[in-house]
């Protein structure tokens, strides 16, 4: 899926915006290649070229159909947040917020320069711990492509769903909420990392009950009512719908 710049954006980029009270937020002003490239000469890097496009467009927002909200240009810049261990990335001075994801518990999403020119992206999670993460989303472009198809395959699996066993699923944009037949009711976010024909790859980061803190990382494919899931809470993440090693499999049916 590649990003369209001609329907980008999807509102103007506002904090704590009452839009039901006061109307839609009003937009930013608008910026001119000469904007960006006085950015990029003061502070040494060049921006992803998907992302300097688009803030051509709008300077700053919400991503149509990807619930990730960029800042306009002049509050992108070093983040120096401390207690997020950023040493680890390398100099701090070259991660940049750009924005936050609006469906996670993300304190910021971040462009980290100290991987070379093409920045990679990185984010500050708060949960399970307040901490910088690369969970593999790799240069801008990639990550918006993905996240447009992540948010896509979500949108499928949307509803209520049941196994054989009497397990049941309800899958609300990004939350997984289940309620299996033994044990207790838990709550999981889902990021979809990759979707490729017949199948999609899913890591499920469990806040609550007993895998609280813990991420499964599954392969899910739907066909029409059907859901197949199969999952493990180790290395590496299961290549075929099959209940191999420490993987199991599971098959929901929507009601």
């Amino acid at each position: 899926m590649t990003p369209d710049l001609d329907n980008f954006w999807d509102r103007p980029f506002a904090i704590s915006w009452d839009e039901a009270e006061v109307g839609a937020p009003p937009p930013q002003p608008t910026i001119s290649p000469d904007d960006i490239r006085a950015w990029e000469a003061g502070h040494g890097v060049a921006l992803p070229p998907l992302l300097a496009q688009a803030l051509l467009r709008q300077n700053g927002g919400r991503v149509r159909g990807a619930d990730l909200l960029l800042v306009p240009l002049n509050w992108i810049g070093p983040d120096q947040r401390d207690g997020i261990g950023a040493a680890a990335f390398g100099d701090p001075t070259r991660l940049f917020a750009v924005g936050a994801e609006e469906d996670r518990d993300t304190a910021c999403t971040m462009l980290d320069y100290n991987v070379g020119p093409e920045p990679r992206v990185l984010h500050v999670r708060c949960f399970p711990e307040y901490a910088l993460r690369d969970e593999g989303d790799g240069p801008f472009e990639r990550y918006i492509r993905t996240r447009l198809r992540g948010r896509a395959e979500l949108g499928r699996w949307a509803g209520s769903w049941r196994s054989a066993a009497g397990d049941a699923v309800r899958v609300v944009r990004n939350r997984w909420f289940e309620s299996p037949r033994v044990g207790g009711p838990c709550e999981a976010y889902v990021k979809v990392a990759d979707v490729r024909e017949g199948l999609a790859l899913a890591d499920l980061e469990f806040r609550d009950g007993e895998h609280r803190g813990r991420t499964c990382r599954a392969i899910v494919r739907l066909d029409g009512d059907t859901l197949h899931f199969c999952g493990t809470f180790d290395d590496p993440r299961p290549s075929v719908f099959e209940p191999e090693g420490t993987s199991f499999l599971r098959v929901f049916q929507r009601v």
